[in-house]
């Protein structure tokens, strides 16, 4: 008969170390949010600059939000399906206890 081994402690601590990388790409959400690329920003000589950058910025913030979403998304999964296993092996375990005399 061939195993199936599920260590959920494992698994919690790859949600908790997926959790760190969350946090991480939050500060960056963050920083980018404050960042401010007005006209001035260059100065005189390179004053053109914000309109050539204004594009690549806003995709690295949307590429930065779409990262946080999925990391923040996986963390829950993660955790969804310890709990999971663990209810299951709970419930088989109280279902062969209830075959024992």
């Amino acid at each position: 008969m061939s195993q199936f081994v599920v260590d959920t402690e494992v698994l919690n601590r790859h949600a908790s170390r997926v959790q760190n990388v969350a946090s991480d790409v939050r500060t960056a959400q963050q920083a980018a949010a404050t960042t401010d690329l007005h006209s001035g920003a260059f100065g005189v000589l390179c004053a053109f600059l914000p309109a050539i950058v204004s594009g690549v910025d806003s995709a690295a913030r949307e590429a930065i939000d779409a990262v946080h979403q999925a990391t923040a998304g996986t963390v829950e999964e993660l955790g969804a399906m310890a709990r999971a296993y663990e209810a299951v092996d709970a419930r088989v375990e109280q279902v062969l206890r209830g075959l024992m005399p």
